[in-house]
């Protein structure tokens, strides 16, 4: 990351860091940069990278779709959870590069298909994503 770079993304930070509405604000602040579509997602994995991390991130927005989902549907199972969450994932920032975008997909995928023995099988045999399910304790 060049200086300029951590110029913007700390200025992005101090403008956001106590707002309510904190991706949204930031998704803006990305927008107003005379900069691509592309560039803009580049900077806002950059953010993700520098302040929070990605599996933190991922974490974090599978944890409150989660809460959410079970919260409002108390009488639904846990795998209609699974699918509305699929669906609409809850407050999903504008801007998330690919690279996010999928892993959320796959995680959610394994969430809807997989029991925990299966995710352990798919840890053990090298799938990176059930391992993070597991250690982030997404279950």
């Amino acid at each position: 990351m060049d200086h300029l770079d951590d110029v913007i993304l700390q200025q992005i930070y101090n403008e956001c860091l106590k707002k309510n509405k904190y991706w949204n604000c930031i998704a803006n602040e990305l927008n107003l940069l005379p900069y691509s579509k592309e560039t803009k997602k580049i900077f806002m994995l950059k953010y993700i990278k520098k302040y929070l991390g990605i599996n933190t991130f991922i974490a974090g927005i599978l944890s409150k779709s989660i809460f959410n989902c079970i919260n409002s549907n108390k009488n639904n199972d846990e795998i209609e959870c699974y699918i509305r969450i699929y669906d609409h994932l809850e407050d999903l920032p504008p801007l998330l590069p690919d690279e996010i975008l999928i892993r959320i997909h796959k995680t959610v995928r394994i969430l809807l298909t997989e029991k925990r023995n299966d995710i352990e099988n798919l840890c053990n045999k090298g799938n990176e994503i059930a391992c993070e399910i597991l250690e982030n304790d997404l279950l």
